[in-house]
């Protein structure tokens, strides 16, 4: 809750319009499990726990969730109580800021500036400053797009990974890597996807859930791979 309470500020500042926490989609670290950090090393990657804001043609989407980002990405690097903010955009490229997210002197530091910003306002009204000058729309969850990381656990005989790629194709994702790793009763399939709309994604892992060889639910993690904006 808390990383979701700084996206929705954040989000305020770079939007200019009005978002809360109730906008904010967010879930922890709870389902990740030894063998999704083990796949994450296998394919160049680690698990972080990741806070997105991105506009998509004049409408928003925030979210909090974990992810597995490239090694190579400057956001890989961050670990313990540090945290970093990147700001990507058309004319400022990519800019990314790093420091203490939490501790005492940091925190009152925080908090000294606020109150500063606050007093310098009076006479004229704390709310003159107000970063939210528009009104934005939620974008619809299906139509964002990313790559995607899947863990799918199937019975382990032939002609099974055909037909997770087929329901995955039928829904025009495609799969960019694979890494198997054998289970008790069977195999867990690691796989990584191209750019794709997570309404698409989420059809196809429903169909591929609902298969006699499918055990249990699959696991949707999403992928932070690039750099700057093209």
């Amino acid at each position: 809750a808390d990383a979701a309470a700084k996206m929705a500020i954040l989000a305020t500042i770079a939007f200019g319009s009005r978002v809360t926490l109730a906008d904010v989609a967010y879930e922890g670290i709870e389902e990740i499990v030894p063998s999704h950090i083990r796949a994450a090393d296998e394919m160049g990657m680690v698990v972080r726990l990741i806070g997105a804001a991105t506009l998509v043609d004049g409408a928003y989407d925030v979210r909090v969730q974990p992810a597995l980002v490239d090694r190579h990405h400057p956001l890989a690097a961050v670990e313990g109580a540090f945290n970093a903010v990147m700001l990507q955009g058309d004319a400022i490229r990519e800019i990314m800021l790093e420091g203490p997210g939490a501790g005492g002197i940091e925190t009152a530091s925080a908090v000294v500036a606020d109150m500063v910003s606050i007093v310098g306002t009076t006479g004229t009204g704390f709310l003159q400053d107000d970063a939210a000058w528009r009104t934005l729309e939620r974008l619809e969850p299906g139509r964002l797009e990313a790559p995607f990381y899947l863990r799918i656990e199937v019975d382990d005989r032939a002609g099974v990974l055909a037909h997770v790629a087929e329901r995955l194709a039928a829904h025009g994702v495609s799969v960019a890597r694979l890494v198997q790793h054998q289970l008790g009763g069977g195999a867990a399939l690691h796989v990584v996807t191209h750019r794709a709309p997570t309404g698409a994604v989420n059809a196809a892992l429903a169909e591929i859930e609902a298969l006699p060889e499918s055990q249990g639910r699959p696991t949707r993690l999403a992928v932070v791979s690039d750099r700057g904006v093209p």
